[in-house]
């Protein structure tokens, strides 16, 4: 299971994630900003890839990774 929104993120890091998939989660140990634009509500609101594959988290672990975070 993956720690919501990341698992390396800090225990400071604060964020939000919008009905239509978008989020900004912000890292202050880190110092990371890390926004995600997205419209899973197109063509239908019945949309559930973004939360099935784990979309925004797997990119802002590749983002922990790239910059040398590890837990």
């Amino acid at each position: 299971m993956q720690t919501y929104p990341s698992g390396l993120a800090s225990a400071q890091t604060f964020g939000h994630t919008g009905f239509t998939g978008t989020c900004v989660w912000v890292d202050p140990k880190y110092n990371i900003v890390y926004v995600f634009l997205s419209n899973r509500v197109t063509p239908t609101r019945n949309n559930p890839r973004l939360g099935t594959y784990s979309i925004r988290g797997n990119i802002q672990d590749a983002i922990y990774k790239g910059l040398g975070v590890t837990n």
